[in-house]
């Protein structure tokens, strides 16, 4: 296997990549909002 075919595979899965960090960046800040708001729930009681 060559650099140059290593490299062409890279630039083919980056993308896919950033995406899903993306969406996993945005599904933790989704799971820390809604723990906030169930410590909110439990302390208002």
């Amino acid at each position: 296997m060559t650099v140059m075919s290593v490299r062409r595979r890279s630039q083919r899965v980056r993308p896919y990549f950033e995406v899903w960090e993306r969406e996993k960046a945005t599904e933790d800040a989704r799971y820390v909002a809604m723990l906030d708001r169930v410590r909110a729930g439990l302390e208002a009681m």
